[in-house]
């Protein structure tokens, strides 16, 4: 068992390095939790030593992935980037947020084995539509499958509307998650079945109901933002498209019109509506500012 703890493993410095950047983990952190110093740390980057059996289970735990990655020539090929919608515009995100995102991946995987033992169905009950087409057209086509929007209306809070749609969502077998994040507000798995929405449950209400349908909206797509088989030249086109999507699904032109005769003026127009119908007052989230412009 000693000899076992103290064998030193053969690794290629750049597959350690690699693991680690894959969940961006920070250097002091990795060093601690492996029970480490800088310098032995150093030591493997530079290839001017090798960690122990124990020490490469340690990695292997703490950054994700299987020790057996650990035995290859070179690191694995990257896993194409998954849709978020963040906070800003940067792609790299906290080490917490990829360990987060790890374990709901693993959680995929469990209720995946779950149906298939339950023989339930897996896939989506959705259709499909293409980037091309309108995405207004569409918002009022699904929004047919969902309550209407004089429930919206009467609906008594903001957390009662997220509740039903969630269900709702649901309903079409796509599972709804809610956790904390500091750097995305959503994300959808949609590499394999079942498919899952995430929200951040740090964001008021009314965003998350925004993000639900946003990441609705790249469901029906079945692409990811950077997908390399896409046949699109930039993802902007598809934020966009969903950003669409998701307002004209939560209020029509038509409901807007009526606040608009009433009130006239924007801010007054955009508070109503906001308060009423249970939608994010913000320029970033709300399908009224965009409806409006």
């Amino acid at each position: 068992m000693f000899l076992m703890r103290t064998f030193k493993v053969n690794v290629n410095p750049e597959i350690i390095k690699w693991s680690i950047k894959n969940i961006n983990m920070p250097e002091e952190v990795i060093i601690k939790k492996i029970g480490i110093t800088k310098n032995i740390f150093d030591k493997w980057i530079n290839n001017l030593d090798k960690p122990t059996y124990i020490q490469l289970q340690k990695l292997a735990k703490n950054v994700r992935v299987s020790p057996l990655i650990f035995l290859s020539d070179k690191p694995p090929n990257e896993e194409p980037m998954r849709v978020f919608r963040t906070y800003n515009n940067t792609d790299q995100k906290s080490y917490d947020t990829l360990l987060m995102i790890k374990r709901i991946t693993f959680l995929q995987d469990v209720v995946y084995n779950l149906y298939n033992n339950l023989n339930l169905r897996k896939e989506a009950n959705i259709e499909r539509y293409s980037i091309k087409t309108n995405p207004k057209e569409i918002a009022e086509n699904e929004r047919k499958k969902f309550f209407d929007l004089d429930n919206q209306l009467q609906s008594k809070t903001k957390y009662d509307v997220l509740r039903k749609f969630r269900t709702q969502v649901e309903d079409n077998n796509i599972l709804v998650m809610q956790f904390p994040f500091e750097d995305i507000r959503g994300l959808s798995l949609i590499d394999k079945n079942p498919y899952i929405i995430v929200l951040n449950s740090r964001d008021d209400p009314t965003s998350r109901i925004f993000t639900l349908f946003h990441e609705y909206a790249h469901i029906l797509l079945g692409i990811n933002e950077l997908d390399e088989d896409s046949n699109y030249s930039s993802s902007d086109k598809i934020e966009k498209w969903c950003n669409n999507f998701a307002s004209y699904f939560l209020i029509s032109d038509d409901r807007i019109q009526q606040y608009v005769d009433k009130f006239y003026n924007i801010d007054k127009i955009v508070t109503s509506i906001s308060n009423r119908y249970k939608l994010s007052y913000s320029r970033d989230f709300t399908s009224i500012f965009f409806l409006l412009t």
